[in-house]
């Protein structure tokens, strides 16, 4: 369970300057739904939410290697965009935080950083929201349990990588309609 600082600190995390910010509870955003990216060096994870924002769903995962570049994977983004009339974006990120160092040092490098700041570099989602969210061991534990029902390998790899998008996204709107203090911020220069 996340304590009432850690959503802050993880509502609050920038990556990129000039974001303006309002405060609303998640359920009060509007008709857009959030779009849950789970970004890993061969596939993103991606779940997208119900209109009220309560309920995560899952979607097909992104195969990296499909896209010959950001801008594809852009566009394809853009598609779901559209397709779920998508307000904002849910990041994971790792889950791993010394109150010694700032978060974003935790960041360099990871395969979500990277991405961001990819999809940033194509300016096609200018005015987009985002936010970041800590990633839970909810893989392990799907994990767990599809071993229990002797899964086939490979079966559970599907379902491995399509949870890990649905978990994020689902503790975020737990937390976020929870705390009317959740921080919107805009993609912008």
């Amino acid at each position: 369970m996340r304590s009432e600082g850690t959503f802050h600190l993880f509502a609050r995390v920038l990556m990129r300057k000039n974001m303006s910010k309002t405060k609303r509870k998640a359920s009060e955003w509007g008709l857009g739904h959030f779009l849950s990216l789970d970004v890993y060096q061969n596939h993103v994870s991606l779940a997208v939410s119900d209109p009220d924002n309560r309920t995560a769903f899952s979607l097909s995962p992104l195969d990296r290697k499909k896209y010959n570049n950001m801008d594809a994977m852009a566009n394809e983004l853009q598609t779901l965009i559209s397709k779920y009339n998508v307000e904002g974006f849910v990041f994971g990120i790792p889950s791993h935080y010394d109150d010694d160092k700032d978060y974003q040092y935790y960041l360099v490098g990871t395969d979500a950083k990277i991405f961001i700041d990819g999809l940033h570099d194509t300016r096609k989602f200018e005015g987009l929201t985002y936010t970041l969210w800590e990633k839970k061991d909810a893989s392990k534990l799907v994990e767990s349990m599809l071993k229990v029902c002797n899964t086939p390998e490979e079966v559970a790899k599907n379902v491995i990588t399509r949870s890990s998008a649905l978990s994020i996204l689902q503790e975020f709107l737990k937390a976020a309609n929870r705390r009317p203090l959740f921080e919107k911020r805009l993609i912008r220069d």
